[in-house]
């Protein structure tokens, strides 16, 4: 048995968090080898569950107590020490030290979280860079590396990037709704989707560890979800062009 299968057992219960609070990554993740796939949901489970303080909480202070949780378990987790009973944070744990993941990108991305927590506008252009580089590029590249990429995060910097952007852009009615600007005034819808393919331009998906960079196929069908006024792709949709970039290594 693996360690994984040893210690944390309902391996099915850890994917129906992964898809619950991370869908379109969770559905990339099921294009990975079997055995990589409970650590694959692990990673994406705790990115949903950081990604999502905002609405889980009631205030940006309790918002910050949630953040500073997740802050604890990692401390746990690599001073080896016993990790807090709960789902995700042991699945993460089992990840972590399977695949001897680096903490620096966790803790950046949590760090990036926090202004999701209040209502101050992204600051320009290098702040929203630097926001979906420690949001969605790092995520990507941990991802990679428990696929068993040859990552250089030369791969995982742009197409991360274009994820992240295309996300933004695709809540941005809710982020207006609750009084959040992450796209600065400076920067047009236009201009920002015409960046987002220029991070995808001559990017081929690696065969090795492919499964960890799918996510970006996703981007150029959202962004004419977006020109044509929907919500997004119809989850059909994702599910076909996940398959036909993991076979053709094309975004």
């Amino acid at each position: 048995m693996t360690q994984e299968s040893q210690t944390y057992d309902p391996e099915q219960s850890l994917y129906e968090w992964a898809k619950r609070v991370d869908p379109d990554r969770f559905r990339a993740g099921l294009f990975a080898p079997a055995a990589v796939q409970p650590s694959l949901m692990a990673l994406y489970a705790f990115n949903g569950e950081v990604a999502r303080a905002r609405e889980a909480v009631s205030e940006p202070m309790i918002g910050e107590i949630r953040l500073q949780w997740w802050v604890e378990v990692l401390d746990q987790i690599y001073g080896k020490q016993p990790v807090r009973k709960h789902p995700v944070a042991e699945a993460l744990a089992i990840a972590i030290q399977a695949h001897d993941l680096p903490r620096g990108h966790f803790d950046r991305l949590i760090e990036a979280r926090r202004f999701d927590l209040y209502d101050e506008p992204m600051a320009d252009h290098t702040a929203l860079m630097s926001y979906v580089q420690d949001t969605s590029s790092g995520l990507m590249a941990l991802a990679a590396q428990i696929c068993g990429a040859d990552e250089t995060e030369t791969t995982s910097r742009p197409l991360g990037r274009a994820f992240g952007l295309t996300g933004l852009l695709l809540a941005a009615p809710l982020h207006k709704a609750r009084g959040q600007k992450f796209i600065p005034d400076a920067i047009s819808a236009d201009d920002l989707a015409g960046h987002i393919l220029t991070e995808l331009s001559d990017q081929q998906l690696p065969k090795k560890g492919r499964a960890a960079y799918l996510p970006a196929a996703l981007v150029k069908g959202r962004l004419k979800a977006i020109a044509a006024d929907r919500q997004d792709m119809s989850d059909l949709a994702k599910m076909f062009r996940l398959l036909w970039a993991n076979l053709g290594g094309r975004v």
